[in-house]
């Protein structure tokens, strides 16, 4: 298939430019020290924080999905990530503010450094995403996923965990 040639070349592109980035850096330092750990997105961004935050659940940490009716309030000494393109959707962009007005350390994913999302956040990791040729924000998704699993991949080493480890902590019931 030739657009799935076209994918992997966008990719091939854009994520080396992730791959030394300092938001990225800070995002995985920002994770182990936090108390909580809060994801936020509209769309198919918080589709892909949503797949991040399970991963974080099986690396045992104490993740939280916004909007989830089991989600608690944020506090100082807690970590929300949010991933918005724009860096302007209503939802997300509130909730970092509110986030931000808690005392908690607010990372931002987004495609524009200078978007509100931005500028209210502790961190901003940019993931470059023009041009594509793929419709809409998909580049931004695909890359926002295979960033946050090579996020998961350090976090497992850093605290040492296995992918037995890890499986003890799925879900057994579905």
């Amino acid at each position: 298939m030739k657009a799935t040639g076209m994918i992997l070349n966008e990719l091939a592109t854009v994520l080396p430019q992730i791959a030394g980035d300092d938001g990225a850096v800070a995002l995985e330092r920002a994770l182990v020290r936090a108390n909580r750990i809060f994801t936020s997105g509209a769309g198919r961004s918080g589709l892909m924080l949503a797949a991040f935050t399970n991963r974080l659940m099986h690396l045992g940490l104490s993740a939280y999905r916004v909007g989830d009716v089991t989600t608690p309030a944020i506090h100082t000494g807690d970590l929300l990530i949010v991933a918005s393109r724009s860096g302007c959707t209503a939802g997300p962009l509130n909730n970092a503010r509110v986030a931000a007005a808690s005392g908690a350390e607010v990372v931002a994913v987004t495609a524009d450094p200078l978007s509100p999302l931005a500028q209210c956040a502790t961190t901003t990791l940019v993931i470059p995403t023009s041009p594509s040729a793929q419709p809409m924000g998909t580049l931004f998704e695909q890359v926002l996923l295979l960033t946050l699993d090579a996020v998961v991949l350090d976090l497992m080493r850093e605290l040492q965990e296995t992918d037995e480890s890890m499986r003890e902590r799925h879900a057994t019931m579905e």
